[in-house]
């Protein structure tokens, strides 16, 4: 908006705002950028746009009128998509997350992104692919007829409880009361943490009970 802001204040006469003007006019026929600034307008549904006349007070106040609708999206979205439940759990504002901040390692941050947003093996997740109601996307590891969520292969699965005790003992001292707390509380407590230990750490666990699935799988 800004640019266009700027075309529109050029000078009749000058190339830049000649080819701006041809833009509107053959917006509805061949799809350009100025279509494209029209489209956005018209999915924020943003009161009584005109490109013509923008100025920085009407530019800020369209910015702002499309993160406040962005942002009631994403609340809805968080809110209602089964695939981003255990995210929503510890995630509720749109913000930052501190763990970006922690780990400069690309491949920490994506294995903790990954699973974070449900985007991994587990069956809660696979299950989806292979149209599997949600009740029955057990754990294929371990008898305990449970499905295979975040929370089973972090604190439940017996399959996986040597490489939780060692997980967990070692960062006892820094959530003294795991034991007593719910599951996803001490998930949600390991993936928000702003400890540089826990945070360099946490993305291992997912890799390491990977390859232990793979070889019990086996």
């Amino acid at each position: 908006m800004n640019y266009s802001a700027y075309l529109s204040s050029k000078d009749n006469c000058s190339i830049v705002k000649q080819i701006f003007l041809m833009s509107q006019d053959l917006h509805h026929a061949v799809k350009n950028s100025y279509s494209n600034i029209i489209s956005m307008s018209e999915s924020y549904n943003l009161p009584c746009f005109d490109l013509t006349y923008l100025t920085n007070a009407k530019i800020k106040h369209y910015v702002g009128v499309m993160q406040q609708k962005y942002i009631l999206y994403w609340q809805h979205t968080m809110q209602n998509s089964t695939k981003l439940k255990f995210l929503n759990t510890f995630k509720n504002d749109y913000t930052p997350s501190s763990y970006l901040g922690l780990t400069s390692k690309l491949s920490e941050r994506k294995e903790l992104v990954k699973f974070r947003i449900g985007n991994h093996k587990l069956r809660i997740e696979t299950g989806r692919y292979d149209h599997i109601p949600r009740v029955n996307r057990l754990c294929p590891i371990c008898a305990s007829n449970q499905i295979e969520g975040e929370s089973h292969f972090f604190i439940y699965c017996n399959k996986f409880s040597i490489l939780g005790n060692k997980f967990y003992k070692k960062r006892e001292h820094i959530i003294p009361t795991y034991k007593q707390l719910p599951s996803l509380q001490v998930i949600g407590d390991l993936v928000t943490s702003s400890n540089h230990y826990i945070k360099r750490e946490c993305p291992r666990r997912p890799r390491e009970n990977t390859k232990m699935w793979h070889m019990l799988e086996n």
